[in-house]
């Protein structure tokens, strides 16, 4: 075995036989960092879109009740399922989405770890919204169709859209999933090395 250590993109080392607990303080705060901004940015636009859509669904509640048109209470109800959803995406990525606190490389370990798995949260938050979709979609179509006015978009195309979309949550959740290993080994191996 080499005792080279390979860098990955956070800057720790890793080594064939162990892995080295060296890493630039200053290169593994500026990754943090970033990530944290991108965090905060996207609860901010989690909590407006959430609030809009819970408002969005409100008046299309009463819009199915004033015009008794029940094609209107699902899509009321998908957009419910939408803006709740975004809001406990908003409680899951509040906890992590800062980096201040984290001064050593076993913190940064620490909250790699939590975020790879409160991403992991999101994930399957995300993907219990595109069933909610394509569900509430289809019976909103075949509604409106009973009521003699298809919808003018296809189902095939929303269908689509959905897969598309769920697509981009798997390959987010497999990212997640390599990350919270790789910072779970890292825990452990700085565990050891104490």
């Amino acid at each position: 075995m080499t005792e080279e250590p390979f860098w990955d993109e956070l800057g720790i080392a890793w080594q064939a036989a162990a892995p080295a607990a060296t890493v630039p303080p200053d290169r593994m705060k500026a990754h943090f960092r970033t990530e944290s901004r991108l965090l905060l940015a996207a609860i901010a636009a989690c909590m407006v879109v959430g609030t809009a859509m819970l408002a969005l669904a409100a008046f299309t509640f009463w819009q199915a009740w004033q015009l008794a048109a029940w094609n209107f209470g699902t899509r009321g109800l998908a957009l419910l399922i939408i803006g709740t959803s975004l809001w406990l995406i908003v409680r899951a990525l509040w906890p992590v989405r800062g980096s201040d606190n984290a001064r050593s490389l076993s913190d940064f370990a620490d909250l790699g770890f939590a975020r790879s798995a409160q991403g992991l949260r999101v994930c399957a938050l995300s993907f219990g919204v595109c069933v909610a979709a394509a569900v509430l979609g289809v019976i909103g179509a075949v509604l409106r169709t009973m009521a003699g006015h298809p919808p003018v978009v296809p189902v095939a195309a929303g269908l689509a859209l959905v897969a598309v979309l769920a697509g981009g949550v798997a390959a987010e959740r497999r990212r997640f999933r390599r990350e919270q290993a790789r910072f779970a080994y890292l825990r452990e191996a700085l565990r050891h090395a104490d």
